[in-house]
């Protein structure tokens, strides 16, 4: 089984500017960023996932910490879809990752990207029977325009 969690990030997205005297500050800034994004990502591998999926753009670091504990990870994925992938896969959709023993995983037998016509889709495949069933057509035309 692939366990995961859908993650809803709960902060705003905004950035920040801050003013300082030298690039000495600057990179005692940026440190202390690094720091804080490690161990967010120390608390997600904390719960032994295969699979970490997010709303949201994850940026290089974070994704090669992932790599490094070896967890793959999906980005930019729509709220519709996160909410279905919960309800068929049986997780918990969480924003913060300080229990790891109160989040309930999700599982599937096999997560794969698959090509239908031009477009790219993330297909799992075996999620439990007792979760949840999902069945998926897809109706294909000539065009965009023509079914």
């Amino acid at each position: 089984p692939i366990p995961c969690v859908p993650w809803q990030s709960q902060t705003s997205g905004h950035g920040s500017r801050v003013k300082v005297d030298s690039m000495a500050k600057v990179a005692d800034i940026e440190r202390a960023e690094r720091d804080k994004m490690k161990a967010k990502v120390e608390k997600i591998l904390n719960h032994k996932i295969d699979l970490f999926i997010n709303r949201q753009l994850i940026y290089n670091y974070p994704e090669n910490l992932f790599t490094a504990g070896g967890i793959s990870s999906i980005e930019h994925a729509d709220f519709e879809g996160v909410e279905r992938l919960s309800l068929v896969l049986g997780a918990d959709i969480v924003s913060t990752f300080d229990n790891p023993d109160k989040v309930e995983l999700g599982t599937c037998k096999v997560v794969e990207e698959i090509m239908i016509g031009e477009d790219n889709l993330i297909h799992f495949k075996g999620a439990p029977s007792d979760k949840g069933q999902a069945c998926t057509i897809v109706l294909r035309g000539a065009s965009k325009h023509l079914l």
